[in-house]
């Protein structure tokens, strides 16, 4: 049966944690886990093999791809172009298992983290207290 949404799809890839537990353990979400380590309670599925008429089709998929190019004083200029490639559904299977999601399950676990750990100093810390918050966009830093 799948799954109604993205916290149970992710919920699936690892075993129970214990009921006072609110976070799944490092080894599971880095792929360590005896267990439950590289995803291996994900249910295989006829998308994923190439021979099966499932795994042969083409779909579309989008994608941002960094272009770089020459400025004029010889550094190196970057932009990004949202691009579709056609490619058949094991190859995108593939993907998905090996890179996509588990970048998406750390993402999530660390989000989660923070949002637990501001609610809690919101909670405790007293009235005028400044709670700074910075999320940083790819590649930046913040340099006073």
């Amino acid at each position: 049966m799948p799954s109604e949404n993205i916290n149970e799809f992710i919920a699936r890839l690892f075993y129970e944690t214990p009921n006072d537990q609110l976070f799944y353990f490092k080894a599971c979400i880095s792929r360590e886990c005896i267990r439950c380590g590289n995803f291996s309670l994900l249910e295989g599925c006829m998308h994923e093999i190439s021979e099966h008429q499932f795994g042969q089709q083409l779909v579309d998929v989008k994608k941002f791809k960094i272009n770089e190019y020459a400025l004029k004083d010889e550094k190196i200029g970057k932009s990004v172009d949202l691009v579709i490639e056609n490619i058949s559904m094991h190859i995108f299977m593939d993907d998905f298992k090996s890179k996509i999601l588990p970048k998406y399950v750390q993402h999530s676990q660390h989000a989660r983290w923070l949002d637990n750990k501001f609610c809690l100093c919101r909670n405790i810390f007293s009235i005028g207290t400044i709670l700074l918050v910075v999320d940083f966009a790819k590649n930046y830093t913040l340099s006073p």
